[in-house]
């Protein structure tokens, strides 16, 4: 997950923002769950003010909203999740034609150490570690783009991890296909892979199992 700070210590902000937002990304905290400030700092064990400026990040990138009843995981309609489906398409999709073009060894050595992982954790049936690392992966690629623009950018794709073909193999066979062309610097397999990739499967929907779910509003 991404840190917020840009900075190699962690924060108490920068704990709290990383909980709660791997906790929505991953499904264990479902849409529309109240979120009360106060609770999430005594779960944690910091002050309120930290975790009311991770609120704040994360109200920022849209995955916490506030309504009547105070703060709450954002909800999503099927025209919403369209939308941001359309937009994560068009920001990835120029993120793997950029990273074609500016991508180093080190980052294609990363990018290959997440699947081969993956198809450990795929064996393991390690569903909660394998979504995490698809998460890495397509950070890994814009970060890759060595565009602060679009590395700022994407925290709005908070869509949660991508199954290509509807399984676990397919992300990984679409992962390993969009690593061998980044690595050969082909933009234009690069840019349609990736969009066969988002496009091909369902998201990963708030139905994540027994995960770490942020404790709910006791009001």
């Amino acid at each position: 997950l991404s840190n917020p700070s840009g900075h190699g210590k962690v924060s108490q902000r920068d704990l709290a923002y990383g909980v709660i937002r791997r906790s929505i990304l991953l499904g264990h905290t479902k849409r529309g769950t109240r979120i009360n400030e106060r609770v999430l700092a005594e779960k944690l064990g910091i002050s309120r003010v930290p975790v009311r400026e991770a609120l704040l990040c994360l109200h920022g990138e849209g995955l916490i909203s506030k309504s009547k009843r105070g703060l709450e995981v954002t909800k999503l309609s099927p025209q919403d999740t369209m939308h941001q489906l359309e937009f994560r398409a068009i920001i990835e999709c120029a993120a793997a034609r950029l990273a074609a073009e500016r991508i180093t060894e080190t980052e294609v050595a990363r990018l290959q150490e997440i699947i081969a992982h993956q198809v450990i954790l795929d064996r393991a049936q390690d569903w909660d570690a394998f979504h995490e690392s698809d998460l890495i992966f397509h950070q890994t690629i814009l970060k890759a783009t060595n565009n602060p623009f679009i590395i700022r950018m994407s925290g709005s794709l908070a869509l949660g991890p991508v199954f290509g073909g509807g399984s676990h193999a397919g992300v990984v066979d679409g992962h390993r296909e969009i690593a061998e062309a980044l690595a050969s610097a082909d933009a234009d397999r690069a840019e349609t892979l990736m969009y066969d990739h988002i496009t091909s499967g369902p998201f990963y929907e708030d139905d994540a199992g027994d995960g770490a779910a942020l404790p709910p509003d006791e009001k």
